[in-house]
């Protein structure tokens, strides 16, 4: 597995990344790393920006108006995931507009979807022609297990 890319749309990945458990494989076994996230992170691992913070903007003070007044129930959180303000389809369609990110995730051979918002952007990946070869998984024990099993042998 040569690459590995990490969805992290906070960027909140670099606070953690040594829980991915790449200091226990030897160095020549070691994948490259890449994280996606809305603004590009000073951290370990080399990040690709695929799009910003709109909080500021008239649509991101009304998307986050409509958020908080339909987080008070199960039934409100569920119909704003329909919506297309939802992270994880703000966050799809920023990779697809994102020729760097195309790219990291064709070359990816694991795909992590580190946070909740990162998970349709994992599974559309893998689900689409982006990156058919590739494994996805949600969280980083799990994408330790598959770094683990993935080590050859000997």
């Amino acid at each position: 597995m040569n690459r590995v890319v990490l969805v992290s749309p906070s960027g909140s990945i670099f606070k953690s990344l040594a829980e991915l458990g790449l200091d226990d494989l030897p160095a020549d076994a070691r994948p490259e790393l890449t994280v996606l996230c809305w603004e590009a992170g000073a951290g370990e691992a080399p990040s690709i920006a695929v799009g910003h913070d709109d909080s500021g903007t008239l649509s991101g003070r009304l998307r986050l108006s409509v958020q908080r007044a339909l987080s008070g129930s199960a039934a409100g959180r569920n119909l704003f995931r329909l919506t297309p303000w939802d992270g994880g389809s703000r966050m799809w369609r920023a990779v697809r507009r994102s020729p760097a990110a195309r790219q990291a995730l064709r070359e990816a051979g694991l795909i992590v979807a580190v946070e909740r918002d990162s998970i349709l952007t994992a599974w559309k990946s893998v689900h689409s022609s982006l990156a058919r070869d590739a494994a996805a998984v949600y969280g980083l024990p799990s994408a330790r297990t598959v770094l683990k099993d993935s080590r050859p042998h000997g």
